[in-house]
């Protein structure tokens, strides 16, 4: 009786482990928010909460909007340029605090750093 009243204990805190962590790991739509910059600091791009994204494309600023398909591990981002709709979809990897981005139709690869943001606390 002792041997399963163990055993059970050890399976309740391994069920209470699993789920803990499982919990902790975020999305990649949480993962993706933020600012993300090549290695110069000259290209990259911001995903916001509300499905917008902002980037340079030929040194102009657009603002755009993104959708992401988790199963597929795509993004699409979609933009206006001057007076032309861009759409561009890239298979995504996020892994610690780097973000490449592999342009589906061309093969071409990018990787991108996430920004830190300071904060400060109020006294």
């Amino acid at each position: 009786m002792k041997k399963l009243t163990g055993i059970t204990a050890i399976v309740i805190a391994c069920v209470i482990f699993l789920t803990a962590f499982s919990g902790c790991m975020a999305s990649p739509q949480k993962q993706i928010l933020g600012t993300w910059k090549d290695s110069t600091g000259a290209v990259g791009y911001e995903f916001l909460d509300n499905g917008t994204v902002k980037f340079t494309l030929l040194t102009l600023p657009v603002t755009g909007t993104y959708t992401m398909d988790t199963k597929a591990g795509t993004i699409t981002m979609t933009g206006t340029i001057l007076v032309k709709s861009v759409s561009k979809t890239y298979k995504y990897l996020i892994k610690d605090s780097s973000l490449t981005l592999t342009d589906v139709s061309s093969g071409d690869a990018a990787t991108y750093i996430k920004e830190v943001t300071a904060t400060t606390t109020a006294k």
